[in-house]
């Protein structure tokens, strides 16, 4: 009997499929959201109510957003609180059927050392869904360094957008350098760790081990917005994690981000 020459195009051909199907909430389901300027965000509940989770600078000062999400549903957005590194957490009144669970960056790690495909995902105002080809050129415990691939761009208005690895989730876009098409990704499980205090039912996946305990920059509703600590840079910071740092891929030294 003649081996079929074929097997392992196929085998080959259905795990790559089986790595690009959604897996359930694992997914981030991008929402445009029109703030002080334009963005992304993903939407999260927590007990009875939804929660939009967005970059802090695309709500900028104004202390209200509006998000358009499936279907070009629109609600308006209440900012709660805000966090460093740049996110928001905005209550949306009258809104159902949030996801229970963060998505979550399944195996991570692994699967920053073993591909560097992946892709953002966007909203626009209209409510289309948007597929933004990238190359991971860099990461480190708390940032992922993408390049826009060839015929593909980044702007600013794709801030917030999710990261997907295959059908898993890997972290939120930060910042955008439209010059050299490349943008900062805050992963997502730092991020996760960073919001648990608000969202404390979070899945326990391993994150990174942190010392001390993360605390909201604003406990409650502050007029003045996102507080930095002045000792440190918002976008640069690192975390202090116990034990040697050694980044997967150091991050190379560019052009600043757009904030």
């Amino acid at each position: 009997m003649k081996p079929n020459r074929f097997g392992p195009v196929i085998i080959a051909a259905t795990l790559l499929l089986v790595l690009c199907l959604p897996s359930g909430d694992t997914v981030a389901q991008p929402v445009f959201v029109a703030g002080a300027e334009d963005g992304q965000g993903f939407l999260r509940q927590r007990g009875s109510e939804c929660y939009l989770v967005t970059p802090q600078h695309v709500l900028g000062p104004a202390r209200e957003a509006e998000l358009v999400g499936n279907r070009a549903e629109r609600h308006a957005a209440l900012l709660e609180r805000s966090y460093d590194p740049d996110l928001a957490i905005l209550r949306v009144p009258g809104k159902t059927g949030c996801p229970t669970r963060f998505p979550d960056g399944v195996a991570l790690e692994r699967l920053l050392q073993n591909t560097t495909q992946a892709r953002l995902v966007s909203r626009s105002a209209s409510g289309a869904v948007r597929q933004t080809n990238v190359a991971i050129i860099a990461s480190d415990e708390r940032f992922i360094r993408v390049r826009a691939e060839a015929d593909e761009r980044l702007f600013r208005g794709m801030s917030g957008s999710p990261l997907m690895i295959g059908g898993s989730t890997a972290g939120m876009l930060q910042s955008v350098d439209a010059d050299s098409g490349t943008g900062t990704v805050l992963r997502q499980d730092y991020m996760s760790r960073v919001l648990q205090s608000w969202f404390p039912e979070v899945s326990t996946r391993r994150r990174p081990v942190i010392t001390g305990e993360v605390q909201p920059l604003l406990p409650t509703n502050d007029v003045e917005g996102l507080i930095v600590d002045p000792d440190s840079d918002p976008v640069r910071m690192q975390p202090t994690i116990s034990g040697e740092v050694r980044p997967t891929r150091p991050l190379p030294k560019d052009k600043k981000d757009d904030p």
